[in-house]
Order: C-alpha cells, then structure tokens, then sequence
C-alpha cells in the first residue's frame, strides 16, 4: 500500500506512529511487519491510546493484534469509522 495524500486515515496513522517510533512517516513503510518497524507492545500502546483520542473511536485490543502492519491498521480504523 502506498501513501495516499488523500486519505485523511492514512496520513493521521502515519502522523502517529512516526511520533511513537521517532522516525519520519516517508521512511515508514505500510506493509512492514511489527518487528521490521521495530514497534514493541509499549508503541503500540502508546499508538492505540492516540488513535483513540484523534478519531474518537474504541480499538479493541484483540482486533488490534489482529492487525500485522499499518496497512491493516489503516483499513481497522475505517471499518470502525
């Protein structure tokens, strides 16, 4: 999946997980794993409770692990909005 300016989803995930990882969102690729982006169960936490607040939804934790990469991270987030 590549970076779509006009997905307003898309550009929020990245926005965030670029602050909780301290990289720049263009290095960050959509399809890499957890591990490649080296993202542990603490920036995860720290994404969710974000995510929640900028999109005034509920993640289910359970749904999130389910999630691989920020691809699917991404595609959750619309399914709950």
């Amino acid at each position: 999946m590549s970076i779509n300016k006009n997905n307003n989803t898309q550009l929020k995930v990245l926005e965030v997980f670029s602050v909780v990882l301290d990289t720049s969102s263009y290095g960050i690729d959509l399809e890499k794993s957890w591990l490649d982006l080296e993202c542990d169960s603490l920036h995860k936490v720290e994404a969710i409770m974000r995510l929640e607040e900028i999109f005034n939804i509920q993640i289910d934790d359970n749904a999130f692990e389910n999630c691989n990469n920020l691809s699917s991270v991404i595609l959750y987030i619309d399914s709950l909005r």
